[in-house]
């Protein structure tokens, strides 16, 4: 596929191509996280509350995966129609690539609202910014395989964070500002180059571009959405005797 790609975008190696189409997408990635925490929380409560109304006989765990599908539905339908323009030969692969692009941000818009609907979901307040910056670094570090659990804590660019602290919300202002930026810088690239590599399979021929598009947002929404899941029933049931110091 990569030779497929390659030839397609120009004869300009894949390898080459990736790296700059990821730098290009990770100022995108960290301006749309940014963007949503700071001004969508209130929003994005409002709907989740409104989907818990239209389902009053969820709740809980059965919920949190209904919400999941629904979104990921939502963003796999956009995937489909930004793939369209690649069944184009030529003209619709400069049109592709323009709505990749536009599409990738897209769909980092669509899984921070979705962590945020979640945190909503869980009574986790989405107007502390701050705090709920942190939750969607961890779930979405979570997804791309930075974050990880040992125990009662999680491991994340050095930094071990009781699980403990995060369900009390007592972590000091500082240790989540320190947070938010070591972990952050990590989980935007890694989420740019995943991007990179699904924007460039949209360039295939004959049909395929749209396959892929569709399948890898409803796929990316729907890991996103596990692992938010995952990570707020760990926050929920931690131990409130675990010691709430930050190393």
């Amino acid at each position: 596929m990569k030779g497929t790609i390659a030839r397609k975008v120009g004869g300009v190696a894949a390898d080459r191509a990736l790296d700059e189409l990821a730098d290009r997408l990770a100022g995108a990635t960290r301006t749309t996280i940014e963007h949503v925490v700071r001004t969508r929380g209130p929003a994005i409560a409002a709907d989740a509350d409104l989907f818990r109304l239209k389902h009053p006989e969820l709740d809980g765990a059965p919920l949190d995966r209904a919400y999941i599908r629904e979104r990921a539905r939502r963003l796999g339908g956009t995937g489909l129609v930004t793939g369209l323009p690649s069944v184009v030969p030529a003209v619709g692969t400069a049109v592709e690539i323009a709505a990749a692009a536009a599409d990738a941000a897209a769909l980092t818009y669509g899984q921070v609202s979705l962590i945020l609907g979640l945190a909503h979901l869980h009574g986790r307040d989405v107007t502390d910014r701050e705090a709920r910056r942190l939750d969607v670094l961890m779930v979405l570090g979570l997804d791309a395989g930075i974050v990880s659990r040992e125990e009662t804590v999680l491991k994340a660019e050095g930094h071990d964070i009781p699980l403990a602290s995060l369900s009390r919300k007592d972590l000091p202002d500082a240790v989540v500002g320190r947070l938010n930026r070591s972990v952050g810088e990590r989980v935007v690239h890694r989420i740019a180059n995943r991007r990179a590599r699904s924007l460039l399979a949209r360039l295939l021929p004959f049909g395929l571009g749209v396959v892929v598009a569709g399948t890898t947002d409803y796929r990316a929404a729907s890991s996103v959405g596990r692992a938010a899941q995952t990570y707020f029933d760990w926050i929920e049931n931690a131990r409130v005797d675990v010691p709430s110091a930050v190393k």
